[in-house]
């Protein structure tokens, strides 16, 4: 099978579906695929996600660019909606009858839609609720964004897969390390992703602050969007946290 895969960023600033989009690539290939790897910001070409000697084909240029230069291939699998690429890849897939398989990414959850939501509304009349219908599957990462997908009636299969993970090879003094545990000290609840306003982060610290667990810290790790990590800080310094909310900034790997 030859799959174009193509994403917003595959730079290390855009967080998770960077590090997702290219482990898929390389996984598919060892699956025995063909790959060609397209990202909208060009960052395909130079990313340091994909290992070194990859087979996966770094594609560049435009959208048409880069699907006339991966040619004759299977599926284009698009990660992610509402952005002009998006749009474009749909149309060009319509056109040229390309299987085209969206990964919504959880996008279209009610908690997504109310994050500038006049602009989605819009969107949604204008192009994106006519492209969702002329693909030909979606995927969402979990059983209750399929189902909120299929509530949608887009006429169109969902099928819930999950974000792959790579489970590293423990020697023995990591299985012993994993096992000795202290039970006086205190306990970690980590929140890893990016610090912006639809990630639900204020309402996190307001959930800590009405239960403040006993021997609990939370600590806050991902790269800031747009400021937001301020406002966080505000939160919890108003809810008298800051001893136990703690922010690390962004975390690689």
């Amino acid at each position: 099978m030859k799959v174009f895969l193509a994403a917003t960023s595959l730079s290390l600033s855009y967080g998770g579906p960077a590090f997702s989009v290219s482990r898929l690539a390389t996984a598919l290939c060892n699956a025995g695929a063909e790959v060609g790897l397209w990202a909208a910001d060009g960052s395909a070409e130079a990313t340091p996600l994909l290992p070194d000697h990859s087979s996966v084909r770094r594609l560049t240029g435009s959208e048409v660019e880069a699907l006339d230069s991966f040619a004759k291939f299977d599926v284009l699998h698009d990660n992610g909606i509402w952005l002009p690429h998006n749009h474009r890849l749909a149309v060009l897939a319509n056109r040229r009858r390309i299987p085209r398989v969206v990964n919504l990414r959880g996008m279209l959850e009610p908690w997504a839609l109310r994050h500038k939501r006049l602009k989605k509304r819009l969107a949604w009349l204008a192009y994106q609720r006519s492209d969702l219908k002329q693909a030909s599957c979606h995927i969402a990462t979990s059983d209750a964004e399929a189902r909120h997908l299929q509530k949608l009636g887009l006429g169109v299969p969902v099928a819930a897969i999950p974000n792959g993970i790579d489970v590293p090879e423990m020697n023995s003094t990591d299985r012993d390390a994993c096992v000795t545990v202290d039970r006086d000290a205190p306990k970690t609840a980590l929140f890893l992703g990016r610090i912006y306003p639809v990630k639900g982060l204020p309402m996190l610290v307001e959930a800590w602050a009405r239960v403040r667990p006993h021997g609990w810290l939370l600590k806050i790790a991902g790269p800031d969007e747009a400021g937001h990590c301020r406002q966080v800080e505000k939160a919890v310094s108003a809810a008298r946290l800051s001893d136990i909310v703690s922010f690390v900034g962004a975390v690689d790997h």
